[in-house]
């Protein structure tokens, strides 16, 4: 869950008032009236033999401002819990106040993630079948509310790519974000099961603006690192990705050493075997060799197993230089540094990773 920004009263008292807040109540009596066969039983399949649906972890809290925002699925709306009085300050709200921020258009899919955006003036609504963006609406008012304090407000929800998973429906969404830069429009990025990055703008949500095949790549759109094979002639597909903070392009990329530099984000791309793309992405310039699929990013020191092959998430931490840490689904979690590699020709691997997993526990055994 995000944590609410700004300060939200002296010695947070919201966290002992919160549990008795009537939403939590309300969700605490809907989980009790669920029975837990009903809670762990997977959809019925007219196919006996169909594996059980994959278990999915919900992410669909999110702090602004001193605000709580929690998504009901079964209404389609953000419930709004303010952790402030009306004052600012430490005291107690009302335990019965919130505010219901209703979508006009109701996502027809299920919400598993919900993703606030570089402005904080939309949240995407993310599933497995689809992603829809949901635009705050205006605050006005003694209290700074939505609306000047309306119990139930309605907003407007754009759907992106609706008509490509409309039409496509064998493909799933495996991943989203946003795109990180708040000057631009509001672009979202997403990966889907055909091994595919689309970004799309909010301005024009059904068709994208930037695609970056995966798999099946030309091979002057690739760049190879010496002696390995690209994961997807071996069936490998990426689960996930991370920005990592604007940068600057390596030159060699371009092959010209002379022209000005080109600052763009940085995109890794986490494969389930564990190995990483890298590739570079700015929305202000053409794509050229910005777009170029780099990889897989030497690991060291290397592992005969590719540091296990159930990779299955990837966070980019915003420092220099960039760490990532790698999760698997055994609950492993890697954190490496990204170092620049040699130049010793035109199609360099500009960086590779060196893994500070065992060194992190070394700290955290000295420090205790």
């Amino acid at each position: 869950m995000a944590a609410a920004e700004g300060p939200v009263g002296d010695g947070e008292l919201w966290q002992t008032w919160l549990p008795n807040h009537v939403v939590f109540l309300r969700l605490r009596e809907g989980l009790k009236n669920q029975s837990p066969t009903e809670a762990e039983k997977p959809a019925s399949s007219s196919l006996p033999s169909s594996p059980p649906p994959q278990l999915l972890t919900r992410n669909v809290v999110f702090g602004l401002g001193g605000e709580l925002f929690l998504w009901d699925g079964e209404d389609s709306s953000f419930l709004v819990v303010r952790l402030r009085g009306p004052s600012g300050g430490g005291e107690e709200p009302a335990l019965s106040q919130y505010q219901r921020l209703l979508c006009i258009n109701p996502p027809l899919f299920e919400i598993y993630q919900v993703l606030l955006s570089p402005t904080q003036h939309h949240v995407a609504l993310i599933g497995i079948k689809g992603l829809m963006v949901l635009e705050l609406p205006k605050r006005w008012g003694k209290n700074s509310e939505f609306e000047g304090g309306k119990s139930t407000v309605n907003c407007s929800t754009t759907p992106v790519a609706e008509r490509f998973f409309t039409s496509s429906t064998s493909l799933t969404l495996k991943h989203a974000a946003w795109y990180p830069s708040e000057i631009l429009d509001p672009h979202v990025v997403l990966l889907t099961s055909d091994n595919v990055i689309r970004i799309y703008s909010l301005r024009e949500p059904q068709t994208p603006t930037n695609v970056i095949i995966l798999s099946e790549a030309e091979e002057e759109s690739l760049v190879l690192n010496k002696g390995r094979a690209y994961t997807a002639s071996l069936g490998e597909t990426a689960v996930a990705f991370d920005f990592g903070p604007l940068a600057a392009v390596p030159k060699t990329l371009f092959g010209q050493n002379g022209k000005d530099e080109v600052v763009a984000y940085p995109l890794y791309i986490l494969y389930e075997n564990g190995e990483t793309f890298l590739t570079y992405i700015s929305l202000l310039h053409s794509p050229g060799n910005i777009g170029k699929l780099l990889g897989p990013l030497p690991m060291h020191p290397a592992a005969e197993d590719n540091y296990g092959y159930d990779a299955c998430a990837v966070l980019c931490l915003p420092c220099v230089p960039n760490i990532l840490v790698i999760a698997t689904e055994s609950g492993m979690l890697y954190h490496c540094v990204v170092l620049e590699g040699e130049e010793e020709d035109d199609h360099t691997i500009p960086s590779v990773l060196q893994d500070i997993t065992v060194l992190m526990k070394l700290v955290y055994i000295v420090l205790g």
